[in-house]
């Protein structure tokens, strides 16, 4: 059995302590890409919502604005995601 001298005892350990510290910059890592991709996939949402949220926002308008040119009353509701349009 060979003697280990003192710095290769601290060479030895050096290796270990990385050893031990590389799975926990792997778990790191991957969190972090989950936290990236998950907050990629909520704006990704966001902005999918807020499109739709336009367009719906766009056709309610066109929408009162042809009852509007018609002579009719119309009411658009905030409580109600369409438009409401009520006749006299």
């Amino acid at each position: 059995m060979k003697n280990i001298s003192l710095k290769n005892k601290k060479q030895i350990n050096i290796n270990l302590l990385h050893l031990i510290k590389k799975p926990r910059l792997f778990i790191n890592q991957l969190n972090r890409f989950v936290f990236y991709k998950n907050s990629a996939i909520n704006f990704t949402t966001a902005m999918i919502i807020k499109f739709l949220f336009v367009i719906e926002l766009e056709l309610a308008l066109q929408f009162a604005n042809y009852f509007a040119l018609h002579d009719f009353r119309f009411i658009i509701r905030s409580e109600c995601s369409a438009a409401i349009v009520l006749f006299n």
